[in-house]
């Protein structure tokens, strides 16, 4: 009876006594490290890329354990910076150094931490080595789609920061969709005196990642790409793209109207004697404008000023009419009482050699 009331409690001694013993007593424990389980560390989704200041691991999503803190540390110089990871374990940190250099990535949660080291070729070596794995080729698509970002990143900093000043659309151009290795389907507009040199900027920019590109068997970027409804302006003495199709009948009429106006003040108003200006009366089909009442250019301004009705007219006045809005609707109009006429005129105290500007004379009818 004894040996059996013992029997029956065994196995809550055992339960009483292994908690402080459980080394010893068979239980199952947690794998890791001194300081706790080691994080998480993806080192096939980690990328070196060169920037203008030094260089940026990039790491993408699911690369470390979400909130773990991410140190980079340049093993040739010793420069070192942290970032905190972000919730989809993804993560970018900038150090001084180039593409030449190795990095330690260190990356401490929970109180653990492990260390991989990358280097800018760690992606062709990751992929080169694992081709007859089928997650290889999902970790070079990977690697070739953080450095296509890259790129397209590259592209719209250095074109936000070019010179998009404007008088006129014609003063206005669209960055080439193809550069260098990357073809996307983003277009940037900026002032077309400064095209060329922000072009060969970007161009000089991508040559790092194009060699990344190049080195992980990437290749060039392939896109399909949707039509893209916008339309370059010069407004308000800024080049900008507008999509014409989101706007209203209202703000079509209304924004045909007030860019053609824009348009006539901002252009060429210089003469020398009043043969140099010309009466200007424009108008528009989705516009209304009372007629009689000109104003006075110059006349080398006119080739401008006709094109921007020609423009104005294809995509206000067409979008105008595809979307069959009513109007315009006329408006009362004063009877023109005067005759205009251009003329020259000086300043009564301007300075010798200054040109004059073209404005209106009225003549009673």
């Amino acid at each position: 009876m004894k040996h059996l009331r013992f029997a029956h409690l065994f196995p809550w001694l055992l339960i009483a006594i292994c908690p402080p013993l459980l080394g010893h007593c068979g239980g199952a424990l947690e794998h890791g490290t001194e300081t706790g389980n080691p994080p998480v560390v993806e080192q096939q989704k980690l990328h070196v890329v060169l920037h203008d200041d030094g260089v940026e691991v990039v790491g993408e999503g699911g690369a470390v354990s979400p909130g773990a803190t991410v140190t980079v540390t340049n093993t040739r110089s010793g420069d070192r910076a942290e970032a905190i990871a972000r919730a989809d374990g993804s993560v970018n940190v900038s150090v001084p150094g180039t593409l030449a250099d190795e990095y330690e990535v260190t990356v401490a949660s929970g109180g653990g931490s492990q260390t991989v080291r990358v280097t800018a070729s760690t992606v062709s070596d990751t992929s080169s080595t694992n081709t007859a794995s089928a997650d290889a080729g999902s970790s070079q698509l990977s690697a070739c789609d953080a450095l296509y970002n890259a790129a397209a990143e590259r592209i719209r900093t250095d074109y936000a920061a070019a010179d998009q000043s404007c008088q006129s659309a014609a003063d206005c151009v669209d960055s080439p969709r193809a550069l260098s290795c990357y073809s996307g389907c983003s277009s940037y507009t900026v002032s077309a005196a400064a095209a060329a040199a922000t072009q060969a900027a970007v161009e000089q920019d991508l040559a790092p990642l194009c060699s990344q590109l190049a080195a992980a068997d990437c290749g060039n970027s392939e896109v399909s790409c949707a039509y893209d409804p916008s339309t370059r302006e010069c407004y308000k003495g800024t080049c900008q793209r507008l999509d014409i199709s989101r706007l209203s009948c209202n703000e079509i009429s209304s924004g045909a109207a007030e860019r053609l106006s824009d348009d006539i003040e901002a252009s060429d108003h210089a003469c020398s004697q009043d043969a140099d200006c010309v009466l200007y009366d424009p108008s528009l089909s989705c516009s209304f404008r009372c007629p009689g009442f000109p104003t006075a250019v110059a006349v080398t301004a006119l080739t401008a000023l006709t094109s921007t009705v020609e423009r104005l007219e294809g995509n206000f006045c067409g979008e105008f009419e595809k979307q069959s809005c009513p109007g315009p609707f006329a408006l009362p109009c004063p009877a023109p009482l005067f005759q205009s006429k251009a003329v020259c005129l000086f300043p009564s105290q301007g300075v010798p050699g200054t040109p004059g500007q073209c404005t209106l004379t009225s003549a009673q009818r």
